[in-house]
C-alpha cells in the first residue's frame, strides 16, 4: 500500500506540476496574445497617424498654393480692369470726336440753311424784276 500511496502522491504531484506548467503556459500565451494585440493596435495607430500626416501635408500643400493662385487671379483681374479702363478711354475719345463732328455738322447745316434762305430771297427779288409772263412759279 505504501507503494500505492507513493504512486498516488507522485500522480497528484505530477498533476499539480502539470497544472502549474499548464497555467504558466496559459499565462505566457495570454501575455503573447496581449503583446500581439498591442502590436496590432500600435500598427493600426501608426497607420492612422501616417494617414493623418499625409492628409495634413496635402492640406498644407493646398494652403501654400492658394496665395499663388490668388496672386494669379489678382493679376488677371488687374489686367481685366486695365483693359476695361482702356476701352472706357477709347469710348470717351470716340464720343468726344462724334460730339465735335455733330456740332460741326449742325453748324454746317445752319450755314447751308441760311445760304438757302438768302438764295430764295434773291430769286424772289429777281423774279419780281421780270415781267409777269416770264416768271416761273415759286416754291416755298
Amino acid at each position: 500500500m505504501a507503494a500505492y500511496q507513493s504512486a498516488e502522491q507522485a500522480a497528484v504531484a505530477a498533476e499539480t506540476a502539470a497544472k502549474a506548467i499548464s497555467e504558466a503556459e496559459s499565462q505566457q500565451a495570454a501575455a503573447t496574445l496581449r503583446q500581439a494585440r498591442g502590436a496590432d493596435a500600435a500598427k493600426t495607430a501608426l497607420t492612422q497617424a501616417q494617414q493623418n500626416e499625409q492628409a495634413a501635408q496635402a492640406r498644407a500643400t493646398a494652403a501654400a498654393q492658394k496665395p499663388a493662385e490668388a496672386e494669379a487671379q489678382k493679376k488677371a483681374a488687374d489686367d481685366a480692369v486695365a483693359n476695361a479702363n482702356n476701352q472706357v478711354a477709347a469710348a470717351i475719345a470716340a464720343y468726344q470726336a462724334a460730339e465735335q463732328a455733330a456740332q460741326a455738322a449742325e453748324a454746317a447745316y445752319r450755314a447751308i440753311s441760311k445760304d438757302l434762305r438768302n438764295l430764295r430771297r434773291k430769286r424772289r427779288r429777281l423774279q419780281m424784276m421780270l415781267p409777269p409772263n416770264a416768271r416761273q412759279p415759286t416754291r416755298q
